[in-house]
């Protein structure tokens, strides 16, 4: 199961409180780089939940297609929202971002890279601000490409969000399926 949007919130919070206080700033860098990770699952789950899936089902098969893979996460994004990520309207400037602190985590996490204590505390901010953003108008942008949407689609918030449009099949029932059976 994908993490609660409560635990983004709660490890944004811990990672802030740390790196203002100029304490453990690898340990709130990453921190605050979990709670990038929980909100991003959450993105893929608005898009399934707007295509018909609960967020249990759309939990599980984000799960099974193991999205920690960026390259499984794009393959996804793609398919549900007509664009890489880091092309979407409205969020892939964050996106693009964000990819500098995968490089940084991934080369701190691996023993590859070394950064300066002051360089590791302005990413955990960063990632805590970009973590508590309302997501709510960049989510909608984003799903208006695929048809019109009504609701809360803040995807670290209870999601109301449905279709009030029309919609470009995505063949979504095919896809949610052939991911659970992998």
């Amino acid at each position: 199961m994908v993490m609660n949007p409560n635990e983004a919130f709660r490890l944004a919070k811990t990672a802030s409180e740390l790196a203002k206080n100029n304490r453990n700033t690898p340990e709130a860098f990453l921190l605050s780089y979990v709670a990038w990770e929980i909100l991003r699952a959450r993105i893929l789950i608005v898009g399934l939940f707007v295509h018909g899936e609960s967020v249990s089902t759309a939990s599980k098969i984000l799960i099974s297609a193991r999205i920690w893979r960026q390259s499984k996460y794009d393959e996804i994004f793609e398919e549900l929202f007509t664009h890489l990520p880091e092309q979407s309207p409205g969020m892939g400037k964050v996106f693009r971002e964000v990819r500098r602190y995968k490089r940084m985590r991934d080369q701190y996490v691996h023993g590859s890279g070394r950064y300066s204590p002051e360089t590791m505390r302005m990413a955990a901010l960063r990632l805590t601000e970009i973590v508590n953003t309302d997501w709510d108008t960049d989510m909608k942008k984003l799903l208006k490409k695929t048809g019109e949407v009504a609701g809360r689609a803040n995807p670290l918030t209870r999601l109301t969000v449905r279709r009030i449009g029309s919609v470009r099949d995505i063949k979504n029932r095919q896809f949610a399926q052939s991911q659970t059976s992998r």
